[in-house]
């Protein structure tokens, strides 16, 4: 298995655990875990995990609508386009 590999692989599992946090209603958790996903996406240039990373903040907004550490999330996604 190459690196790039390992790493697309490391990426989908902080995604889920992004996921997990965001079912257990762990706010600090899922920020945490959103931002590192989405910044290590751009790093690797995986359009696929930074999609992945999008579909389950916009999931967030849904359960915490006016919570400010939440929509601050949303400057990450423009950071570098894919």
């Amino acid at each position: 298995m190459n690196f790039k590999k390992i790493k697309r692989i490391r990426i989908e599992i902080m995604n889920y655990q992004a996921r997990t946090a965001l079912a257990m209603k762990d706010l600090d958790a899922f920020c945490c875990l959103l931002e590192q996903g989405v910044q290590a996406a751009i790093r690797l240039g995986s359009e696929k995990r930074k999609q992945e990373a999008m579909e389950i903040y916009q999931d967030a907004l849904l359960i915490w609508p006016h919570e400010a550490r939440v929509r601050q999330l949303t400057g990450l996604f423009a950071l570098a386009p894919l």
